[in-house]
């Protein structure tokens, strides 16, 4: 379903975990290093060249890199599963993501449907979430 390759996924997904990391800052990320893989590489000074990232952040990130491959190894019984329920994870970089939600603030970065999307969908009204809430967001 979507174009990211499991190595692509597991790095944004690895991102996402990084308490203080969204999709804005992601974004801001990518404008610089154009790569997740590139993120997940650089330096801490480098990171703190991107705007909104802290040295705080940018050690967050760095740390973050050591939990890849377990994180990558669920990703694959995730994409597994997700195939045995005719599933699957769509990016905001895919062709099929919504063109209306591209347009609102802050759009989710990967979203996960089950079926396809249709014609008639341009106009449906969605449920978006998150796997890891933030604490604030378990309380509200």
């Amino acid at each position: 379903m979507t174009k990211l390759n499991l190595d692509q996924l597991t790095n944004l997904n690895l991102l996402l975990s990084v308490d203080g990391i969204g999709p804005g800052k992601i974004r801001n990320l990518l404008s610089k290093f154009r790569t997740t893989d590139k993120i997940l590489s650089a330096d801490s000074n480098s990171l703190m060249q991107v705007e909104g990232i802290s040295t705080n952040l940018a050690n967050r990130i760095r740390a973050s890199v050591r939990t890849r491959e377990k994180l990558k190894f669920e990703i694959s019984k995730e994409l597994d599963l997700l195939s045995k329920m005719h599933a699957g994870i769509i990016s905001i970089w895919d062709e099929d993501y919504p063109p209306l939600l591209k347009k609102i603030y802050d759009p989710p970065l990967v979203l996960y449907l089950k079926g396809r999307l249709t014609e008639s969908d341009n106009f449906s009204v969605a449920v978006v979430g998150t796997r890891r809430p933030t604490n604030y967001g378990k309380l509200q």
